[in-house]
């Protein structure tokens, strides 16, 4: 079957798989589809109370069956889609996605569904549901820079806090809260930790050909260069004209919020504005924390978060300045002795710096 050679993009929310998607998605060989959520359970009536449980709108996989099964997105073809999806309800998940790629066949379906941050067992369920669904899938795992996830998802957050969906905020911080603290915080690295941990393990026990590592901000950065590898990788085109298109995820079917009855599918900044662009470098010179959070003894989980991030990305730091430093050994701000400054220096000399993605409200003010 043509879609066990599948592409499936291996990330966490809140780090470029939207973007990294429609790109690839656009090779001449290739077709990326949003974001189906079809890997969280098993049969196909699950999910249907799986995402109203969870209040979110399945609007990625409405627009994708309605896109490829019915020839547009549109209102019309997603009431559809609806039909033709409850009337596979009994189906497992998986094979919708079979349907979805052997429609598409002979183009390669390149398909993304961010890992949440449940527990351990949750993800490795998850992850073997997409060998189950393309036994020959070639697995990229994206990753994007600890602390620039962990930002991210602090302003995710507190945009939803605003909003209509409020009630679901509680339901998320349990995953990603520190309970190490005088009072539970958002500590991003838990999540970034746990998916990325888990992630490792599971490719782990697959051929080497049949992975690959990328550095999501380094994606954006050098285009040319990394597509050209990831399209060799995958033996398909590399010409210059078939990377020029990958440069174009604005031309995607699927660049766009979809219609009223099916919003969404990814990520919302995206759909607002779809194109490359360079990732914005943070200045975390500027970044202030309370002393008392820095000078505390690291617990396990930053000091485990550390390793990984090192053993991930290796230089990372020297691929990008935008990686979190160590605290400067000095008062910067004398009139205020509370606090302390980042200041980026060699990965031999940082202390855990997830540490840092803390946990004030004041934090996400200072970019």
């Amino acid at each position: 079957m043509q879609g066990q050679h599948a592409v499936t993009i291996l990330t966490m929310p809140r780090s470029l798989g939207t973007v990294a998607c429609a790109m690839l998605g656009q090779h001449p060989q290739m077709y990326g589809i949003l974001e189906t959520r079809l890997y969280e359970v098993e049969p196909m009536e699950e999910w249907w109370n799986f995402e109203r449980k969870h209040g979110k709108t399945p609007g990625g996989l409405l627009r994708d069956v309605a896109e490829i099964i019915f020839g547009d997105q549109s209102e019309r073809t997603v009431e559809r889609t609806k039909r033709w999806l409850w009337r596979r309800r009994t189906w497992p998940t998986v094979n919708i996605l079979q349907a979805l790629a052997s429609c598409v066949s002979p183009l390669r379906l390149v398909e993304k569904n961010p890992i949440p941050p449940a527990t351990d067992q949750s993800i490795q369920d998850s992850l073997e549901r997409r060998i189950r669904c393309f036994p020959q899938a070639r697995f990229l795992w994206l990753v994007r820079c600890p602390f620039c996830y962990g930002i991210s998802l602090l302003e995710m957050l507190e945009f939803l806090k605003k909003g209509r969906h409020y009630p679901l905020v509680n339901q998320r911080p349990g995953r990603t809260k520190h309970h190490k603290t005088r009072q539970p915080n958002q500590d991003p690295q838990l999540s970034w930790y746990r998916v990325n941990k888990n992630i490792m393990a599971f490719l782990g026990n697959l051929p080497e050909e049949r992975h690959r590592r990328i550095r999501g901000e380094d994606l954006l950065a050098d285009p040319d260069k990394h597509l050209c590898e990831i399209a060799r990788w995958l033996n398909l085109r590399s010409d210059l004209r078939a990377i020029e298109e990958m440069k174009h995820p604005e031309r995607s079917p699927f660049a766009c919020m979809g219609p009223p009855n099916a919003l969404g599918g990814g990520d919302g900044k995206f759909f607002s504005s779809p194109a490359l662009r360079r990732p914005n470098p943070h200045n975390h010179q500027k970044l202030r924390v309370r002393a008392e959070d820095v000078l505390r003894n690291p617990d396990e989980a930053c000091e485990r978060t550390n390793r990984i991030a090192l053993r991930l990305c290796e230089a990372f730091h020297a691929a990008s300045p935008n990686f979190v430093g160590a605290v400067h050994q000095t008062m910067s701000d004398q009139s205020n002795p509370r606090y302390k400054t980042f200041d980026p220096v060699a990965p031999a000399n940082m202390v855990p710096f997830v540490h840092f993605f803390v946990h004030r409200r004041d934090f996400l003010s200072a970019f």
